[in-house]
């Protein structure tokens, strides 16, 4: 009798795969959100909006579901792609750009199991020369990208998604989370970084330092052909530290609980301490709990 229960339950999964399969084929996948009390197809009523604002000199942008992207271009605009406008508030006042998407709970309670929809972004074009005064930006369910910008401050907050810097200049203070996802930062100039990672890998290529903290707490830290002045530590609690181009004549601190260490040909096991010009003005610190650390 058991035998044949569980020859009629496989039967049934095997034609529940079937009927799957040919929902799948025939676009059958579609987003679920929660809407007037209810379990509700959301469809994309507007692919793709543009609308043009006042000038701004500061961003403030808090996303719920979408990437976030900070681009050059010829006018102050914002483009939403592949959600409807009216998820969105976009106003500007007193030459401040403020975006948010204003939905309830009971309009989304993010039962978004079925979610196979995709390009979901938010796109803010800062015309080409300007230089802006604060940026922050936040995304709980995407990607947050910026490139090709001047400001005085930046602030990124990124839940689930990875982070994407190319050639900006931070002249004031830097602030970066990241909860779940890569930090990627191409031919930057920041200042006073504070940057924290807790699962994922923070990569620098040709970016100019200038003090600061990088704190990891699960992912490799790496640098390539990078500049770090005054002083800079990076912290990583399970992960490796490697630079690569490094100047010599900077200084260098590396330090492993108890894995290798390799510092311009000096090499280590087991743990320890290796130090390079220890009284150079700017010193870049390597600390890992649980991972190697190389300069080269």
């Amino acid at each position: 009798m058991m035998k044949k229960m569980l020859k009629t339950g496989l039967l049934f999964l095997l034609v529940g795969f079937v009927l799957a399969g040919i929902g799948v084929a025939n676009g059958g996948l579609q987003t679920v959100v929660w809407g007037d009390g209810q379990p509700q197809v959301r469809t994309a009523t507007t692919k793709k909006t543009t609308s043009k604002v006042s000038a701004f000199h500061s961003i403030q942008a808090d996303i719920t579901d979408g990437d976030v992207i900070v681009r050059p271009g010829n006018d102050y605009q914002v483009t939403i792609n592949g959600l409807p406008r009216k998820d969105f508030s976009i106003q500007v006042r007193q030459g401040k750009l403020t975006i948010t998407q204003p939905i309830t709970h009971d309009q989304y309670f993010s039962m978004r199991v079925f979610d196979f929809e995709r390009g979901h972004q938010v796109v803010i074009t800062v015309p080409h020369n300007t230089k802006l005064q604060s940026v922050s930006l936040a995304a709980k369910d995407g990607d947050i990208t910026l490139s090709e910008q001047t400001m005085t401050d930046l602030a990124i907050d990124s839940s689930d998604g990875d982070v994407t810097l190319t050639t900006a200049v931070v002249s004031g203070t830097t602030t970066i989370k990241a909860l779940d996802g890569d930090v990627t930062v191409n031919d930057n100039q920041l200042q006073k970084t504070g940057l924290t990672s807790r699962d994922g890998d923070v990569v620098l290529r040709q970016v100019t330092l200038t003090g600061g903290t990088i704190d990891l707490s699960d992912g490799d830290f790496t640098a390539h052909d990078s500049i770090f002045n005054k002083t800079v530590r990076v912290s990583n609690s399970d992960g490796d530290n490697t630079v690569t181009g490094a100047d010599q004549q900077k200084g260098y601190t590396v330090h492993s609980a108890d894995d290798d260490n390799s510092l311009f040909g000096k090499h280590q096991e087991d743990g320890g301490t290796l130090t390079h010009n220890a009284d150079a003005a700017d010193h870049l610190y390597l600390n890992s709990s649980d991972g190697d650390n190389s300069v080269r």
